[in-house]
Order: C-alpha cells, then structure tokens, then sequence
C-alpha cells in the first residue's frame, strides 16, 4: 500500500479514545495530540499519539476457561509514536519537504500452551524511524520532476525467559532510498494529453541478526535494487455522450525492471483497459506479472525448535517431537501472473448508486509460504511427508539444537533423545504452485439522509507445496482464508449526528485437523457506531466530535472448532478469522482549535 501522509494542516488537534471488552480484559487507550502552522510560503505540523492496551487472558473468557489460566491471548502492549512533517518553497518552482517518523513499541506477555509445560515469558522493545525529503520543480503547467531520499530503520529485541532458560533474539533492519520521478502529460493525441511517468532509483536493505544469550547465531545480510519504471495513460477515444456504445476508452501500461545484487533481474509489466459504453458504466480490465524477491525475514528469521508432547500432532503412545520454524536462505523469489475483469456503474438521480464488481485471477510460482497447515496434522498426513523426519538418532538431534537460535521444551518432561520420534521442519518454503482467484462486489446508494453500503469478497485458494503432493484446497479450512466474508450496513446522518449499523459475516469452514474433517460454523456479528459533530454549535463544544461504538454488540462467541486444542490446550476456535474478545465498546472525543 502506498500511505499519502498529511503534510498540511492549520491549528491544533487533541484526540482521546478509551475502549474495553465487557466480559473483561484488552481494556485500551489512546491519546494524541496534533498542530500545524500553514503559511504563504512554508508550512510546519507534528502529531504524537501514545496508546496502551491491557491483555486478555485465558482466564477471563468461558470459551477458553480450559486453557492455562493466565496465559495471553490478547498481548499487552504500550506505543509512543511521533510524526513530523515540514515544506518550504524556495521559488515558484521549487519546493521541498521533509517527513520524519519515530515510534516505539513493547510487548510484554505469558505464553503456556499446556498446563504440563512450563511458562515463558517474553517482552519485545520494537523502537523504528524513517526519515525522507523531497525535492519538488514543476517544470511547466504539464510537468513536474521530484527526487527524493528516504532513510529508515527498526530493532526488534525480544527476550523469552522459563524457570530453566533464557533466551535473546534481536534484529536490525536498515533501508535507504534515492528516487527520481518524472510526471505530466504529452499532447498530440486528437483524443487528449497522455499522461506519463517515469523514473529510477536506487535502494539498499540491511538485516542483522544477533544474541545476546548465543552469540554463535549472528548472521546479516544486505542487497542493493537499481530500478527504473514507466507508465502511460493513453485516451484512444475522448469523453463524448454523442457515441452511445462508445463514451471514452482508455490504455494504460507500465513496466518496471530491478536489478539486484542478490537475485537475477526481473522485468514486470501491465497493460489495463477502461470502456465506457455509456456515461456512468464501466468496465476494465489488466493483466500483469509480479517479481518479489524473498524478504530478509523470509531468509534469516532466527529458528526455533520447539519440542511437543507427540500427542500434540495426534500421536498417542508418548513420546515428544520437534516442529521447527524460521527463515530459509535457500528460498527463490516469487513470480505470478494475474488478471482482472470488472465493472462499475453509477446512476445520479434522488437515489444514488455506486456498484462495483471484479473478477481476480492470480497463479503464483515459488510463492513462500509455511507449508504444514494445519500444524496438528504434521505427522498424520502424508502430504507432508518430505518435511519429516522420524525417529531422528541422538546426533541428528544434538544436530538440529546446535543449529537453531531458541529451543523452547513445550513436552512437560527434560528432553530424552529416546522418546523423540519425529523432527517437523515448518520453515519457510517455496511452493511448487498457488492459485488464487476471486470476486469483490460493492455496492452503496443514498435515500437522503439515509446510505446503504455492502461489500463482499469470495476466494478460491489452491496450493501444492512439493511436487510428490497433491493440490489442496486451503481456502475455507481452519487456519486460512474464508471462502466468503461480507460486511454491510445503514448509516443514517443529520444535523451533525449520524448512527451507522454494520452486519459482518465469516462463511463456515472445515475443520481439517480432525479425522474424520469437522465442519465450523458461519460467524455473524454486529457493530453499531453513533456519532455527533458540534462543528456548528459555537462556544467551547465547537470543533469538538464524540463517537461511541461498539464492536460484535450481541457479544458473540467464536465458532468451536477442535484442532487448535490440539498445540494449546483450551483453545477452541479459529484465531485465523474469529475473536474472543466479544462486545468492545469504544468511546472516541475529539476537539479542534
């Protein structure tokens, strides 16, 4: 995503929001304060926020009154953050501007999955910043050129302490990036101005791996991406209502080629269409290739073993096993092809309209996934036989510790090399194939002071993860994407007050780790959100708005589903696309001076 920052602003701002779960628990707060200065020639703003959210433990909700009782499932974190933003011009031409972010996180939480294990706890200092300036001329009244720096970094120190160990794991990433952009349009064309861009630039990537409590671990790596893209908007045929069957159609294309110190050069482009056969309707297409080389996490996150009771993956008669997770710097990057179709139309009149529709098609190669999902089922099903190893001698064990950064003992008992019966590697891995595709609708339409609004998106997601395995269907299994999730609503608004209803729905799923396969049920929840602006009110209460929501209002619980039960005892549902924080009622008030 591209986030376009606020970059002007006049006055001053003050926001506070306090929000907690009526079962208990995740209470949360937020305040933040933002001003600004707008004058000819120059302007100035900065906006901090600190936010603080209490946990949620297993304790303090009836559906998981049978998991450890003050383990986290919602974990506690604190958050300072500041944003700072400033531009001058130096001439009618020229400007410039800088933006500057720093924040800083800490998470402290309990993890014990089994009442057997012994409790960990762990606290995470994530501090991060990103500096950029730009450099903006506008050449003519059709063209504009900008170059711009950025500089960024982020740490991440994370301690994880039982009765028995200690454990340090910390990263460091860096990233530095010079950039040229050329944007405007070029005449010629009877049918209007083609709109172009284009540009290159340049970025280096950093990571760092170490420890504190094993030293042996470090490893870094960094790369260097030289680039340069372009894009065009061609109108073939201008606006006019004269041509039923043939209003405007438009071409786009783009391209873009890196080149890069670690992986081979790739190019990428896409071409798009846009027809309106009448005003108010159209329909689009594109299609295009993706090239995305394997992040530094993806290839050097720290790995952990950590050692089960058998009977976590459904194996009884004793015994523990290994399941493994981290980074994999034998990775490749990813590449796909994709295309769309779709639509949109729009009626003006005493009701208006706004429908959309768009069909999405996406074949990945080598797309880096986890591959054993669900995790319970590692050792039961013979898909993921190549990931398995079973009944590892003691050195293939003193191996796999040796290599790893974190052992963490889940089982309940010391490790005996005699009782192993089987090592799980769960590290990242490039998939043979994935294939995605999907519908997203919308749909939104005015009765004065009364909108109706809907959105939905349907997905069909097939992978085969080795070439001895078959494709599988992941979507609409625990632990994946739903098949179907919609969200709709009224919202209806007045002299400054408006009261939103939203109905939110998770299609039902199958449970596939359990034998026989179990079914989950559809989620439905409610959120209702009432608002009023004192905007034109005068006196202290002008500028001010106050908001109170609330989130899943009939306090709905989270569908039963088996399997994650299985790898944390008490935990009866799907994390993946349910909650158990229940009813969240929010109070937000903001004042502007």
């Amino acid at each position: 995503m591209n986030f376009i920052l606020r970059n002007d602003f006049e006055g001053a701002e003050v926001t506070g929001r306090v929000s907690g779960a009526t079962q208990g628990g995740a209470f949360e707060q937020t305040y933040s304060a933002l001003g600004g200065v707008t004058r000819s020639g120059w302007r100035a703003l900065a906006n901090y926020e600190y936010a603080k959210q209490e946990g949620l433990t297993a304790g303090q909700r009836d559906i998981t009154s049978e998991a450890v009782d003050g383990a986290h499932l919602l974990q506690p974190q604190e958050r300072h953050s500041l944003f700072l933003s400033a531009g001058a011009d130096l001439s009618e031409q020229l400007s410039v501007s800088v933006d500057a972010l720093a924040s800083k996180r800490n998470v402290d939480y309990l993890f014990q999955p089994f009442e057997f294990s012994s409790p960990l706890s762990i606290s995470i200092d994530t501090p991060s910043f990103s500096v950029g300036t730009t450099l903006d001329w506008k050449v003519s009244d059709k063209w504009r050129v900008a170059v711009t720096g950025v500089v960024s970094g982020s740490h991440n120190d994370e301690w994880s302490r039982s009765p028995a160990t200690t454990s340090n794991t910390r990263y460091e990433n860096g990233l530095s990036n010079a950039e040229f952009l050329a944007e405007g349009a070029v005449s010629g064309l009877p049918s209007g101005d083609v709109r172009t861009a284009f540009g290159g630039g340049w970025r280096q990537e950093s990571f760092d791996l170490s420890s504190a409590t094993s030293p042996q671990s470090a490893i870094s790596g960094d790369r260097d991406i030289k680039y340069v893209f372009g894009e065009a908007l061609i109108p073939l045929v201008a606006d006019s209502d004269d041509r039923p069957g043939l209003h405007s159609l438009v071409v786009s294309a783009s391209g873009r080629f890196e080149d890069r110190s670690d992986f081979e050069s790739a190019a990428t482009p896409k071409v798009g269409l846009r027809y309106e056969p009448v005003a108010g309707l159209t329909l689009r297409a594109t299609w295009g290739k993706s090239f995305k080389a394997p992040s530094f996490q993806q290839l050097l996150q720290s790995r952990t073993a950590v050692l089960f009771p058998a009977s976590a993956f459904r194996v009884d008669g004793g015994g523990a096993a290994f399941f493994v997770t981290g980074g994999n710097p034998d990775l490749e990057p990813e590449r796909s092809r994709s295309w769309t179709v779709g639509g949109d139309f729009s009626l003006d009149g005493r009701a208006p309209l706004t429908l959309s529709a768009t069909y999405f098609n996406i074949d990945f190669t080598d797309r880096v996934v986890t591959p054993i999902s669900p995790a319970s089922t590692a050792l039961i099903n013979p898909i993921f036989d190549s990931f398995v190893d079973r009944d590892p001698t003691s050195q293939e064990q003193a191996d796999l510790l040796a290599g790893v950064n974190r052992f963490v003992n889940l089982s309940g008992a010391p490790h005996n090399p005699d009782t192993v019966i089987a090592i799980v590697r769960n590290l990242q891995q490039n998939a043979l194939s994935q294939r995605i595709e999907g519908v997203d609708v919308s749909y939104r339409q005015e009765f004065g002071a009364l909108s109706a609004f809907a959105n939905a998106t349907w997905i069909d997601l097939h992978q085969q993860s080795v070439p001895a395995a078959p494709e599988v269907t992941l979507s609409g299994t625990i632990a994946n994407v739903p098949d179907l999730r919609t969200r709709g609503g009224l919202t209806w608004e007045t002299s400054g007050l408006a009261v939103t209803g939203i109905v939110n729905f998770v299609s039902s799923s199958t449970d596939t780790g359990v034998a026989p396969n179990a079914d989950i049920s559809s989620w439905t929840t409610i959120d209702a959100n009432l608002s009023y602006d004192f905007d034109g009110d005068g006196g202290f209460l002008s500028g001010m708005r106050i908001a109170l929501s609330a989130t899943n209002l009939f306090d709905q619980d989270p569908p039963f589903a088996l399997s994650p039960s299985f790898l944390q005892q008490g935990i009866f549902f799907d994390s993946t696309t349910a909650s158990p924080l229940g009813r969240l009622v929010a109070l937000t008030v903001r004042k502007r001076f």
